[in-house]
Formats: structure tokens, C-alpha cells, sequence
């Protein structure tokens, strides 16, 4: 089963409101609090401007946003590394965490859907005086 565009969406908006509360939630320390802050403002701005149902300003392609999703989920991982190190277990924990709910939702997304409000307008034909045929 895919995920549809508007699914999607919603996911985006949830996650993005997950890892801003997290910090706070969860006690992260300084640095994996300052970089899921940072992720939720990428993701967040990611989202609005994506063409779909909820996106708000829509112009980067559904395409486009599965990329960028994947791009992050492989960056995600040696931040997680670079953390233990700083910041110990925990703050790892939470960045592979992140990896594994984004690459989830990017393997399960279907990225050729188009959003409902962009379907193509059925062209009706009229006469000259514009009445219907």
C-alpha cells in the first residue's frame, strides 16, 4: 500500500510538530536539542512550499520532496554517529529513530500522485456567444 500525497502531507506536518516538541519532551541535550529544532524548520519549510494538498506555497514537486526526504534520512545517519560522541546514546537513539520514521514514509509514499486540487480541468466546449454546446 502507498501512501497518497494528502497522506503525506499530514505526516510531514505531524513530524515536523514531533521534533520540535521532542527537545522539550524528551530532554535531548543541547546539540540534538539545536539540530532537531533545525530539522523541524527544513522539513517545515520543505513541506509548504511542496506541490500537494496542504502545501501552501507549492512549488517544488512531490518528486522533488521524496529526494530532499531521502537526502536528509542518509544525513540523518552520520549526524546520529557524530552525536554519541557529544552528546552520548540517547541523542543517537533519537536521530536513528528520526532516519528510520523518515526513510519509512519515503519507501511507503507514492511520488507520482498528484494532489486532488491539481487534477486536470475536463475542457468544455462552447459557441461563440458563450453558450454551452
Amino acid at each position: 500500500m502507498k501512501i497518497n500525497s494528502k497522506t503525506h502531507a499530514i505526516l510531514d506536518y505531524l513530524l515536523v510538530l514531533f521534533v520540535w516538541l521532542a527537545p522539550s519532551l524528551l530532554g535531548l541535550p543541547h546539540v540534538a536539542a539545536s539540530l532537531s529544532y533545525g530539522l523541524g524548520a527544513i522539513h517545515l519549510a520543505l513541506t509548504v512550499c511542496t506541490h500537494y494538498e496542504y502545501g501552501l506555497i507549492r512549488f517544488i514537486h512531490l518528486k522533488v520532496h521524496g529526494g530532499v526526504e531521502l537526502a536528509l534520512a542518509i544525513i540523518l545517519i552520520p549526524i546520529a554517529f557524530y552525536l554519541n560522541t557529544i552528546e552520548g546514546e540517547f541523542a543517537r537513539n533519537y536521530f536513528f529513530g528520526l532516519t528510520i520514521v523518515i526513510l519509512l514514509i519515503w519507501l511507503l509514499s507514492d511520488y507520482t500522485n498528484k494532489p486532488e486540487s491539481s487534477r486536470e480541468i475536463p475542457y468544455v466546449e462552447s459557441s461563440t456567444d458563450g453558450g454551452m454546446i
